[in-house]
């Protein structure tokens, strides 16, 4: 409590009433030892899914599971190189994937579509990410296990769009319709960029995350109006 009030420069009263009104909205809850934390609900972000790899070795929660639809060496879009901090038109790996849940009835309701962009630097010391196979520890593990990167930082950011043509086939929404598009960014231990992420997402999926309020301010919402400044830029690699 007395670290909220002060992160947020606010009494510790209103600090206890904020607190309050999320518990009974049930958006955190207090765990024994730990503190309190937002509650997990849903479906999950990038940083909520680098943990669960991590912690657990499972990738996606029960009832999903995700199609490899592209694994290849491509030049580099723009706004790719500066997510990966690489020049324009070298090569990257492009990792491209549909998520689905399986429903009662045996039907597949696709989910998301995401993209994962790697340096073209991997493609010799992690060969799998260009394989269309699943890739067992996930991404995030192989590269460490090949590689000795550890991932130690998420940043992610959501944006309400409007569903273009790949997202009309692939979610069977018509023209124009809301979509959520996401970017996010995976830092190892130097700071440097290990995957640069784009996703889209059904407008009925929700996204969650989970941190401690008692190790500082580390995590931010924020929201802002175009146009917006390049929040990797920073990440550049050096």
């Amino acid at each position: 409590m007395r670290q909220l009030a002060a992160d947020w420069g606010v009494a510790h009263g209103t600090a206890r009433t904020a607190l309050a009104v999320l518990r009974t909205e049930g958006l955190v809850v207090g765990v024994p030892g730990t503190g309190t934390i937002v509650q997990k609900r849903g479906d999950q972000g990038a940083g909520a899914r680098a943990r669960e790899a991590r912690g657990t070795g499972r990738i996606y929660p029960p009832g999903q599971y995700a199609k490899i639809t592209a694994a290849e060496l491509v030049p580099a879009p723009d706004e790719v190189a500066v997510g990966l901090g690489v020049d324009a038109g070298s090569e990257v790996i492009r990792r491209a994937r549909v998520t689905y849940r399986t429903e009662s009835d045996g039907s597949e309701i696709p989910q998301s579509a995401s993209t994962s962009w790697f340096a073209g630097e991997l493609a010799e010391q992690a060969p799998l990410l260009l394989e269309r196979d699943r890739i067992v520890q996930g991404t995030f593990g192989y590269i460490e296990e090949m590689t000795g990167r550890t991932p130690v930082e998420v940043l992610e950011e959501l944006r309400l769009s409007e569903a273009g043509s790949d997202e009309e086939f692939i979610f069977g929404v018509e023209p124009g319709a809301p979509i959520i598009r996401g970017e996010n960014w995976l830092l190892d231990d130097e700071g440097d960029v290990i995957e640069y992420g784009q996703s889209v997402l059904r407008p009925d999926r929700t996204v969650s995350y989970r941190f401690r309020l008692d190790q500082g301010s580390g995590a931010e919402i924020s929201t802002r109006p175009e146009p917006r400044p390049d929040p990797a830029a920073r990440w550049h690699r050096r």
